[in-house]
């Protein structure tokens, strides 16, 4: 099975063209030509997690690392020990959670997640921040070298997290590890199921099973370039996203929770984490201060809400998608009732 060029923009195409996917959800795998000869490394389980990791170099052999486990720390949740540099996990959840990466040893933060960085936190403990959102449909390359970079140059032990923990988190550091040369793509796809990455995100599974070591010398550089805080939407933006987000979550139900056949490149699972992010957006960029309580309360709600649907999609469950889109819908309509059309 070769890469789907739907999921990569012009320039990723040009990049990745030719490249064989290595996809978990395929009863086996096939290496195109380039490819021929490379040796596979089965990799052992090990029996325990680790507390705190000495920094290694992010070129070291897979063979080093254990086969991994989740696991939990005060603050911190779905913890994968992906290399001797690298763990991924969730955001790290108020003091608790940055005094269990103070003590796992954590030097840098890498956020693929759509909210601003508790940089506070972080700098009080020494740690760097580094900000790289990605979605849950793919990694876009510019996205990918920022990653791969960050992972090779920055300063470790490394924790990579989103907001859970469980898809673009792993992606994330799965793919970097593969294009910094850290280990096979093979591996990568490995790890994403021991996280728990659900495969319904196909786009983020194609990048981590498309993902090759890349040229050393292209991400010399990089690192020093990297936002402790990227750009996010504000309120307006986000809730402009959630429309048209919406307006896709009601095509793929029309269409038996599936992609719609006039728009292929819709993927529940993405969909509703995205519907999900823009909630957060618009919730920590409130512009409605006069009611700051009452809209705060909407917000939870809607939060709430789209969670339930984004579990309900990664799980294949359609009945219980369409009761959480109904009561997104309805939520919305109640919210813009009270704010945006007062009187109806």
């Amino acid at each position: 099975m070769t890469c789907d060029p739907a999921h990569f923009s012009d320039q990723d195409r040009k990049l990745r063209a030719g490249v064989t996917c290595i996809i978990g959800v395929m009863p086996s795998l096939l290496f195109s030509v380039a490819l021929v000869g490379v040796a596979l490394i089965l990799v052992s389980g090990c029996g325990s997690q680790p507390v705190q990791q000495a920094e290694g170099a992010v070129g070291d052999s897979s063979e080093s690392a254990p086969t991994p486990a989740p696991f939990e720390r005060p603050g911190l949740h779905n913890v994968v020990w992906m290399s001797p540099k690298v763990y991924s996990g969730s955001v790290p959840d108020g003091e608790a959670g940055f005094d269990s990466l103070a003590a796992m040893g954590i030097r840098t933060v890498i956020s693929v997640d759509g909210a601003r960085p508790d940089l506070d936190r972080a700098g009080a403990r020494g740690m760097r921040y580094v900000h790289i959102p990605i979605q849950y449909s793919g990694v876009r390359e510019e996205a990918a070298v920022q990653l791969a970079a960050a992972v090779r140059d920055l300063p470790g032990p490394i924790y990579v997290h989103c907001h859970h923990g469980k898809h673009r988190g792993p992606a994330a550091a799965c793919l970097a590890l593969v294009e910094s040369g850290a280990f096979s793509a093979e591996r990568g796809v490995e790890l994403l199921k021991t996280a728990g990455t659900s495969q319904n995100y196909q786009g983020l599974y194609e990048a981590v099973g498309c993902a090759r070591a890349i040229d050393p010398s292209s991400l010399d550089g990089v690192a020093a370039t990297l936002a402790a805080t990227a750009p996010v939407p504000g309120f307006v933006s986000a809730m402009s996203g959630l429309e048209h987000v919406m307006e896709h979550l009601r095509a793929i139900e029309g269409a038996g929770w599936k992609a719609p056949e006039d728009h292929p490149d819709l993927a529940p699972a993405s969909e509703a984490g995205l519907l999900h992010d823009l909630f957060r957006a618009a919730r920590d960029d409130s512009v409605n201060e006069a009611d700051a309580d009452d809209f705060a309360a909407w917000m939870r709600v809607s939060l709430d809400q789209s969670r339930e649907l984004e579990e309900a999609l990664s799980q294949g469950d359609g009945v219980r998608a369409s009761a959480a889109l109904g009561a997104v819908a309805q939520t919305c309509t109640d919210c813009h009732n009270r704010y945006r059309n007062p009187g109806k």
